[in-house]
């Protein structure tokens, strides 16, 4: 019975005026010709006016100088202005449009004077006793405005600094290749035309300057494939993982047909992203397993894919060299490696692009290792068909 006599309250017409009067935004109950027939206390405080002084009067004598976002020029007076959002609203409304949204910038008259705000003006319609009226909805949207403006401001600062980076990164790599190509080409003529007159030492330490031009030189590239990386679109289709893993995996056996290396490769797997960016991901991915299986008597390459949430989950994994967990957060970043380049060389690029690849689809990627045992990376895709 307690919950009846409840439920009888929204009947009562003090009740719904408290209810109406609660709602913080602007509310009018007004005709098809515009005429406030009733309004809200928040819309009240907002015009400063008494009620009286307001009922049955045209919106446009209390809502000033209403501009549509679309057109911004501005429109004269309200409501005889043909590009008053308000009129426009309620005869959309009244048209038969159930609900009719628009965002605008108002001027309200708060106490004789005119303040600009920008507002979400929302119309619906209204049946009552044969009569036609329409519920106008008016919300202060002047901060989430302003919030829009600094961030659009913020993100064209970023991609300013963005395109000035880029250019610097082209430039400098422009101006390194230049001198790397004469230590290497003077070295390497000093070991074809001199090595006679070079004792062993003399010959090491040319061999090892024209090693590290050369890692100079993979490096710059390196760095520049992951600068385009932020700037190359992501062109989405279907695409066939294991016909790329199966590619890339032939490929790495050409490469060194000695090697006693098993791939296994799991059929099947398509997935929806930009083809070319996958195809270097997964490029290399596997060139990384490769790499840290060099030294492993029986190498063993996994491709596949698992289930997490009812999301897949791609992986490759290796039982090559592993990693100390303790350093898994670094394996992602560029520069980071957690091997030394004796061991097995390197830019410690490679991860970082795949890091970048990912998160260009949307998608997440982690690492999972044991020191000696093998190495095994996850990562998934945001938009899967």
């Amino acid at each position: 019975m307690q919950g009846f006599a409840d439920n009888r309250l929204f009947g009562r017409a003090d009740f719904l005026k408290r209810l109406f009067d609660a709602i913080p935004s602007l509310l009018f109950i007004v005709d098809e010709d515009v005429r406030i027939f009733h309004l809200n206390s928040a819309s009240m405080k907002i015009l400063g006016s008494k009620l009286d002084s307001v009922l049955m009067k045209r919106g446009g004598e209390v809502l000033h100088c209403v501009h549509s976002l679309e057109t911004p020029e501005g429109c004269g007076r309200a409501p005889s202005c043909s590009d008053c959002v308000v009129r426009n609203s309620v005869t959309k409304a009244v048209s038969g449009e159930k609900v009719y949204r628009e965002t605008a910038k108002m001027g309200l008259l708060n106490e004789g004077r005119i303040s600009d705000i920008y507002v979400a003006v929302t119309a619906s319609p209204l049946e009552y006793e044969g009569r036609s009226f329409v519920l106008l909805i008016i919300e202060d949207i002047s901060e989430l405005k302003k919030a829009e403006a600094a961030l659009s401001s913020r993100t064209e600062q970023l991609e300013e600094a963005n395109k000035e980076l880029e250019a610097f990164s082209y430039a400098v790599a422009h101006d390194l290749r230049a001198p790397l190509r004469a230590i290497s080409g003077f070295g390497k003529a000093l070991l074809e035309d001199f090595s006679g007159k070079l004792d062993g030492k003399g010959i090491d330490y040319l061999e090892r300057i024209t090693s590290a031009a050369r890692r100079m030189s993979q490096l710059i590239d390196d760095l520049l494939k992951l600068s385009r990386l932020h700037y190359s679109g992501v062109n989405y289709q279907i695409v066939d993982l294991s016909a790329i893993a199966a590619e890339i995996a032939s490929g790495l056996r050409n490469s060194d047909p000695g090697r006693n290396a098993e791939f296994l490769l799991a059929g099947g797997i398509s997935t929806y992203g930009d083809a070319s960016l996958l195809r270097a991901a997964l490029e290399n991915l596997f060139a990384n397993a490769w790499k840290f299986t060099s030294r492993t008597p029986r190498a063993i390459i996994e491709f596949g894919v698992d289930g997490q949430d009812g999301d897949p989950v791609y992986f490759v994994r290796d039982n090559g060299a592993g990693f100390d967990m303790a350093y898994a957060e670094k394996l992602f970043k560029p520069f980071q490696r957690l091997h030394s380049h004796e061991e097995f060389p390197g830019t410690g690029i490679g991860l970082a692009t795949v890091h970048r690849i990912i998160r260009r689809h949307s998608g997440k990627i982690w690492a999972e290792g044991d020191m000696g045992k093998g190495a095994v990376v996850y990562f998934t895709l945001g938009k899967t068909k």
